[in-house]
């Protein structure tokens, strides 16, 4: 079963505008899921290298918190929106 989520950048950095994170889980047959990230539709790709670090950096707190249930900066369910 897939389950994805798309949505499109409001706000931060200027190079965002218009582009479009999607998210898509997938069950894996033998077990646990699989998470499918991407991120498209820049302008330009100049500095788009720096941002793949901070979106594996991203990508590894939330598996820690699919994991483990603490949340880390990013995933700080107890601050405010």
């Amino acid at each position: 079963r897939e389950r994805p989520l798309a949505l499109s950048v409001l706000s931060g950095p200027p190079e965002w505008s218009g582009t479009t994170m999607s998210y898509q889980i997938v069950d894996r047959p033998e077990d646990g899921v699989v998470l499918n990230f991407d991120h498209l539709g820049f302008a330009d790709v100049a500095g788009v290298r720096a941002w793949t670090i901070g979106w594996a950096t991203k990508i590894l707190a939330l598996r820690k918190f699919a994991e483990t249930g603490v949340p880390d900066p990013f995933f700080d369910l107890t601050a405010a929106p």
